[in-house]
């Protein structure tokens, strides 16, 4: 309450008071004290993609797995369109979770949301199933891929060494 007055005194309005908010959830994510970014977070009128993902994250980096899945819930319930950070995040809970049958409601909904076409959102998927022990959808992401990165290759080649399928590298 007091830095939305001090904001508005100075000029910087609701804006000022998002850009307030992010950092200071993110701040208190990284001093390990989710509590207390949650609590800022739940106390924001307005939110943007930045800081529903930043609280996403911060719900993964302290195991909150299940409130993290919540929030993107939430997210999506308020009309707010995920972005590839959003979408990775969210598939880094289902990893996090054990969670095939989740890690395939997210995937379909990054087909729905056509961003199956981006890096960082195709290399997530193939990394969570990669993770979960699903080789074969790992395979048929990775191939339905536009483009495909260093990570991306990490990303396979791990899986499968992981996952004891190093004949597939060797080949």
């Amino acid at each position: 309450m007091g830095s939305q007055i001090i904001l508005s005194q100075i000029g910087f309005g609701d804006h000022g008071l998002l850009v307030l908010s992010n950092y200071q959830v993110h701040v208190y994510s990284k001093r390990n004290d989710y509590e207390a970014a949650r609590s800022v977070f739940d106390g924001m009128p307005q939110r943007n993609v930045f800081l529903w993902t930043v609280m996403i994250v911060a719900s993964n980096e302290h195991s909150y797995y299940r409130d993290g899945v919540e929030l993107f819930c939430m997210m999506l319930d308020q009309g707010m369109l995920p972005d590839g950070f959003a979408f990775s995040a969210v598939l880094q809970l289902c990893v996090g979770l054990d969670s095939v049958e989740l890690g395939e409601m997210v995937h379909a909904h990054v087909v729905v949301t056509r961003f199956f076409m981006h890096t960082i959102v195709g290399t997530s998927l193939l990394n969570m199933y990669a993770k979960l022990g699903e080789n074969e959808n790992s395979v048929k992401v990775f191939n339905s891929m536009p483009v495909r990165n260093i990570v991306s290759w990490n990303a396979m080649i791990s899986g499968f060494t992981s996952n004891t399928y190093k004949h597939l590298i060797e080949a």
